[in-house]
């Protein structure tokens, strides 16, 4: 059973009942506030609105939707859509085979959005047109030979690939992007190999631009690295 609550002005936190006869999906709507919104065990739909939002999905096949501001969002178990929405989010997937969104973060690198999937097959989302930076941070999951995907989307150009300092971070910008030394509209990947030039478990093994999946991305990743640092 499917229920809605609205929250009203001065009402800023909900959580979903986990006795008695209102256990079920819930539809709620923050609106504005620093909202904190707890799901249960159903098939919860959260949207934050204005204002810097916790959303936890708990167990069931979550969407939380933080919207404007600077969010956490929680899907903790299952398989979860998160989608911080404009800000600077914090967006943890927990276990199961989550589904990430990025971008829309302030256009400094400071100031990016931070994934982490953690166990399970999750898919990652960057978003070139409403610009910012998506940090991806898969090492909590630990688990490495899972098969993680990065999705680039409006991505109108030839990609730049680059490796930080670190050996194991490497950053994905459209052509110019690095020119001036900064870096607001991308991706950095921590983690994605190891300072070695091996695989971790924060490794991207699938890669998708506008739709179309790249059969050479892991090969062309670990030459990079060797150019790099060989």
């Amino acid at each position: 059973m499917a229920f809605t609550t609205t929250l009203t002005e001065g009402m800023n936190f909900f959580q979903v009942p986990v006795t008695g006869p209102y256990v079920g999906d819930w539809y709620l709507d923050g609106l504005g506030g620093n909202d904190t919104l707890i799901g249960y065990n159903g098939n919860d739909t959260f949207f934050g609105g204005s204002g810097d939002d916790y959303l936890l999905g708990g167990v069931g096949l979550d969407r939380l939707y933080g919207e404007s501001g600077n969010d956490t969002l929680n899907g903790e178990q299952d398989a979860d859509y998160l989608d911080g929405g404009s800000g600077s989010d914090l967006i943890y997937g927990g276990s199961g085979n989550d589904t990430l969104f990025g971008g829309g973060s302030p256009s400094s690198f400071g100031e990016a959005d931070q994934l982490q999937g953690g166990s399970g097959n999750d898919i990652y989302y960057h978003d070139f047109s409403v610009g910012g930076v998506t940090i991806i941070n898969d090492l909590s999951g630990g688990e490495l030979g899972n098969s993680d995907t990065l999705r680039l989307i409006n991505a109108l150009g030839t990609l730049s690939l680059r490796w930080g300092d670190d050996r194991s971070t490497l950053f994905i910008g459209l052509a110019g992007e690095f020119d001036d030394g900064s870096f607001d509209n991308g991706v950095a990947i921590t983690g994605m190999l190891s300072n070695l030039g091996a695989e971790t478990s924060g490794t991207i093994e699938n890669f998708y631009v506008n739709g179309n999946q790249s059969t050479s991305w892991l090969p062309a990743v670990k030459n990079g690295w060797q150019l790099a640092f060989g």
